[in-house]
């Protein structure tokens, strides 16, 4: 055995070169397994981190505005087994003018949280990052999000007008903060896109709120459960010590957009990380496999000397099987820490590109060692090629040097068309010399232009779709009221802010029993039947039958192992009174759990029969000067249809008149000026901001289509020269016959121009194979779009792979021109 040993070192120590590029690819491998799931885990790691730190909510109940003398005790809450902590605020939105590059002033939608100043809350905790805390006597002060400080380049002492052509708020900027409430920021919790710098988050001193409303009011309530409480159970006793409040939504921690927005993101992109390691893992294997065949069919003698001497051929085959687990072994051992910073990297780009606060590094051993593991797979694999083939070897043919590729010729029409060019006849000679060889050869560079293009597609066909999408909506913004209206109120109030037309519909949060008898807050949100401004994006099933039918829409995006069907019977639970609805269409977008249903159908299950609480609107003319607001009812309980905002900071009587600001001349500005209107949403803004966050991910693409060059370089350099310089005694004979360098640098080129170009043959069905196989298990997790195959995609992805292809050939040109072709061609002759 210490001979056997002795021959493996040898080889080992003559062929390191070799063995470090197959060692170097398994790390690579590693990398990309190990890396990816462990900045998956990172994320999901950072948030569960930042949740429990800051006391992130088990649930928020949110219910029209009530006074403390009419709310429930915190004490009554608190005495709820199952309840850990329990806090109370109120929360209200408006809006601040962003300066635009044009120089008017581009809304922004802001939520303030009004905390007591005195002391942290004991649930949502806010985390100071810079500055100072909330402070009593100063109730200008106020804390704002760290995401939303960097996006407006916020510092303290800065001064923020919320509202600023209505009864305006100032506050003045004394320090940031990270919440887990708004981890993710988005100006629509709605809609499974997250929008950096979209929102405003504010946390101002209840002493501000307080001085301008005679009573302390609240509408908002947060709670924490302990550790191991039955969830369902303490909810339902939370609720019910609420009974004396109008609840207008519940909240539980796993339904926020942060939370959901990883839990869903991440579930389809945590099936493509295997993909993308098998493609690599796939295209390592040949290289390590050619490797070994070269070995082999370099040392054929020596192993027919070996068999010869008495030594088996499974003892042989195990020694083959050391050499591929050296590379292996020598992977693993690299692709941990290469895994470490890979990981660090994907974490750290996702982070930014969502708004995502710094990861937290998890540094799980089990998807290290996964890592680590397929590289010592795949160098063992490698080996078992080898390992039959020496297994069926002959002493005596081996020691004959027997065995060798026989050429029998091209095909009889090239022969013909290449008569006249001995040069390019004897490239393509080669090509056709060992097809295996060619075809492996050709399918690295179809694999390694095939990964990046797909990945490349998988983002231009969400573009697509975000796009077209985008051009299906007929409507210009989407507007949200205060407290429902009826139509005629809002007519004039449209014509005043710019709106040609507008469309109403009734949206508020209600609890869903599904069929499978799983119960879930969902948005129920009530359109017309069928309108030309107003489509409902239905991709299958009928539309409704009429305005008061008893029929819903389901959204199939992201519903997981329960996906909706057509016929389903499905429950919404309002104030104790069960409307059963019958599914008989499917929707497909972004929308996180929403039932649309016809509009009076909404307004009967609400009790709010001729009511809107928003528009989908149309602008058409400029916004004329202010008329008196419509006079929309007295705020009471249970007539808010949707609870983001229900009083506003000018209501209270006590307030001066304020100075009335010039009329805005934008239709969002205007609207927004409104007391009746909440927020607006502008389409062509949101498309923008949805194609920006997508084109984004170009920044975690960019890195795979330059490894994937690194790859071919690496995987043709140790190609090549197999086919190259197992053919040196045919150069040398081609050399000393009078060919002069160039001539033989065109020969080797051409061969490599021939693999390229079947290469990039085969990279067209391997494209489309790879986008398809990185679509299924989005489409299953979230939806599937169609597939956009961009020549623009290929050709970013090709032409590297093809400059590093010529790159490759120069070594084994190189040596070529540089070899004695005295002791060449003394070893053998051309065969």
């Amino acid at each position: 055995m210490g001979t056997l040993l002795k021959f493996a070192w040898r080889e080992l120590l003559r062929a390191k070169g070799r063995f470090a590029l197959i060692a170097l690819i398994l790390t690579l491998q590693a990398a990309a397994l190990g890396g990816g799931y462990v900045a998956q885990e990172s994320l999901y790691s950072t948030r569960d981190a930042w949740a429990e730190k800051l006391r992130l909510a088990d649930l928020e109940v949110q219910f029209t505005p009530a006074s403390d003398t009419e709310m429930p005790s915190l004490d009554v809450v608190r005495r709820v087994p199952g309840v850990s902590a329990v806090n109370r605020r109120f929360i209200a939105t408006g809006y601040i003018e962003r300066v635009s590059k044009t120089g008017e002033g581009a809304p922004l939608p802001v939520v303030i949280q009004y905390l007591e100043p005195a002391a942290h809350p004991t649930v949502n905790d806010i985390e100071l990052t810079s500055g100072s805390w909330l402070e009593k006597g100063k109730p200008e002060h106020a804390i704002v999000d760290r995401s939303f400080a960097e996006a407006q380049a916020l510092q303290a002492g800065d001064e923020i007008v919320v509202n600023p052509h209505r009864f305006s708020s100032r506050f003045t900027v004394g320090g940031t903060g990270l919440s887990a409430e708004y981890l993710v920021p988005t100006a629509n919790p709605s809609l499974l896109v997250p929008h950096k710098g979209s929102l405003g988050i504010i946390y101002a001193s209840r002493e501000s709120l307080d001085r301008t409303f005679p009573e302390v009011l609240y509408n908002s309530v947060v709670v924490t459960f302990d550790k191991g409480a039955d969830k369902q159970k303490t909810m339902d006793a939370v609720l019910a010590s609420l009974d004396g409040l109008e609840i207008e939504r519940v909240v539980t921690k796993d339904q926020t957009f942060g939370y959901r927005f990883l839990d869903v993101i991440l579930s389809g992109s945590r099936s493509v990380t295997p993909i993308i390691a098998l493609i690599v893992a796939l295209m390592a294997s040949i290289v390590a496999v050619i490797s070994m065949h070269r070995l082999v069919a370099e040392r054929r003698k020596e192993i027919g000397a070996f068999l010869a001497q008495g030594w088996s051929p499974g003892q042989l085959s195990a020694l083959f099987f050391g050499l591929g687990f050296v590379p292996g072994l020598a992977g693993a051992i690299l692709g941990v820490p290469a895994a470490m910073g890979f990981a660090s990297k994907v974490a750290k780009t996702s982070s930014v590109i969502s708004g995502f606060p710094s990861p937290i590094m998890s540094w799980d051993v089990t998807y290290l060692a996964l890592g680590a593991g397929s590289a010592i797979a795949v160098g063992l694999a490698s080996a078992i090629a080898p390992a039959i083939g020496v297994l069926r070897i002959a002493p005596a043919h081996a020691l004959r040097g027997s065995g060798e590729i026989a050429f029998d010729g091209m095909p009889a029409f090239l022969e013909k068309l290449l008569s006249g060019n001995i040069a390019t006849r004897y490239a393509v000679r080669n090509v056709f010399r060992r097809v295996r060889l060619s075809a492996a050869t050709a399918t690295l560079v179809a694999l390694a232009v095939a990964l990046p293009s797909a990945l490349l597609t998988t983002i231009a066909s969400w573009d697509t779709w975000a796009t077209t999408e985008a051009g299906k909506l007929h409507w210009d913004a989407i507007t949200a009221f205060k407290v429902p209206l009826a139509e005629e109120q809002v007519k004039e109030m449209m014509e005043d802010s710019g709106v040609s037309s507008f469309r109403g519909y009734l949206q508020s949060y209600a609890p869903v029993r599904r069929e499978n008898g799983s119960i879930q807050e969902m948005r129920i949100r009530g359109l017309p039947k069928q309108d030309e401004m107003v489509t409902h994006g239905l991709f299958v099933g009928a539309p409704f039958s009429s305005e008061t039918a008893a029929e819903a829409y389901l959204n199939s995006a992201f519903a997981g192992a329960n996906p909706p069907h057509i016929g389903e019977r499905i429950a919404i639970v309002r104030k104790g009174v069960v409307h059963e609805l019958v599914v008989v269409g499917l929707t497909r977008d972004a929308a996180l759990s929403t039932i649309v249903v016809p509009r009076a159908t909404a307004q009967r299950i609400f009790g709010m029969e001729g009511k809107i609480s928003g528009a989908y609107v149309k602008f058409g003319q400029v916004p004329t000067g202010p008329k008196k607001a419509p006079e929309g009812p007295a705020i009471k309980r249970g007539e808010n249809a949707e609870v983001v905002e229900t009083l506003d900071l000018g209501e209270a009587a006590n307030v001066p008149a304020p100075t009335v600001a010039p009329r805005p001349t934008d239709p969002k500005v205007a609207l927004l000026a409104d007391e009746s209107i909440t927020s607006v949403e502008v389409r062509t803004e949101y498309a923008s901001k949805t194609l920006a966050y997508l084109s984004s991910f170009n920044v975690i693409v960019v890195p795979f289509i330059g490894l994937s060059g690194v790859l071919a370089f690496f995987f043709l350099v140790s190609v090549l020269g197999f086919l190259l310089l197992e053919r040196e005694t045919e150069y040398a004979t081609l050399r000393s016959l009078g060919y002069g360098g160039g001539e033989i640098a065109r020969i080797v080129l051409t061969e490599v121009g021939l693999l390229a170009m079947a290469g990039l043959v085969l990279s067209l069905g391997a494209w489309v194979v790879t986008a398809y196989a990185l679509r299924m298990p989005m489409a299953s997790t979230w939806f599937a779009v169609p597939l956009d195959f961009r020549p623009h995609d290929f050709m970013v992805a090709s032409v590297p792979t093809l400059v590093f292809l010529v790159f490759a050939a120069l070594p084994g040109i190189r040596a070529l021109l540089s070899m004695d072709l005295s002791s060449v061609l003394r070893g053998r002759a051309i065969g």
